[in-house]
């Protein structure tokens, strides 16, 4: 007889706001402590994600347990002001239910800065250009490797202008003609990434994402919201940029699809599959295929 936990994806973020004076960010400036959970904490394209946990634990003592865990938890602070953050980080990315294994923590920092293009007259954002910058000590269980890791990440999002070149925003509109029907919207992240230890590599790293969103008219009846039915395809590619490495270096690709049920503005809950394939050598992920069926709980508290 076996017990088992059903997939659980959560992305939880708590804020709390401070004043504070005479500190690293600015005089005078108002800081929010955030503690937050997600997938990765490479770059803001990760962080978005949800965190992937699942646990198998049989009563036979001869079969070991299962897990599928891909999470970080990261403790940080957050100027407004000059938004600027940093934050404290821990990661595991550990999956036994694939055929290679993967199974790898590691603890670090990040700092992040957002440099925001604004409109002289009203003050709002046109144009932003999120930075990350990540520095972590890493430990592949199943290699029996400890190295350094440091990654660089960065988007560029539009807010004004033609709709298809905004990150993050769907088009058409859904209100008229085609944008009745389907709607699409698209992220991104361009980065670099080191591997320490025995690998002394740089890579540079691509990672792109588009959604199409069916019958968005009929989802926002439903759900006040135009995600109801979702579609989503991810890319994420590297290639050495200086020195060499014998690590899987195939892009990863995956592909979900599921149902949306969204009960106000920031929390929500997912029926998700996803086909994935390709590796990731950041996260001790060797090339291969696998499926998932999972659960997608979203709560900001």
């Amino acid at each position: 007889m076996k017990v088992r936990i059903n997939i659980l994806v959560i992305s939880l973020i708590c804020t709390f706001s401070a004043s504070s004076q005479n500190t690293l960010f600015h005089s005078n400036d108002s800081l929010r402590i955030n503690l937050s959970i997600g997938k990765a904490s490479d770059n803001q394209f990760t962080k978005s994600e949800g965190a992937e946990i699942i646990g198998t634990f049989p009563e036979n003592d001869s079969i070991s347990n299962s897990w599928l865990t891909n999470a970080y938890l990261e403790f940080g602070m957050v100027s407004d002001s000059t938004h600027w953050s940093i934050g404290l980080v821990g990661e595991i990315h550990r999956n036994t239910l694939v055929e290679k294994k993967q199974h790898v923590e590691q603890l670090g920092v990040k700092l992040g800065k957002i440099i925001a293009f604004k409109d002289k007259k009203t003050g709002a954002s046109n144009f932003e250009i999120p930075i990350t910058i990540g520095l972590k000590q890493s430990k592949d269980f199943v290699k029996n490797t400890t190295a350094f890791q440091g990654t660089l990440g960065m988007s560029f999002n539009k807010f004004k202008g033609t709709p298809l070149l905004k990150t993050q925003t769907a088009f058409p509109k859904f209100n008229s003609g085609f944008g009745r029907i389907l709607q699409f919207s698209h992220n991104h992240n361009i980065g670099l990434s080191y591997l320490g230890g025995n690998e002394n590599v740089y890579l540079g790293q691509f990672d792109f994402e588009i959604n199409t969103y069916f019958l968005p008219t009929l989802s926002d009846k439903l759900i006040n919201k135009k995600d109801l039915f979702k579609l989503q395809f991810k890319y994420s590619g590297r290639t050495e940029l200086f020195g060499k490495t014998d690590l899987d270096l195939n892009s990863l690709i995956s592909f979900q699809t599921g149902v949306n049920l969204t009960f106000n503005k920031k929390n929500s809950l997912e029926l998700v599959y996803v086909w994935n394939q390709g590796a990731n050598p950041l996260k001790g992920l060797e090339n291969q295929k696998y499926e998932s069926l999972i659960v997608k709980v979203k709560v900001f508290l």
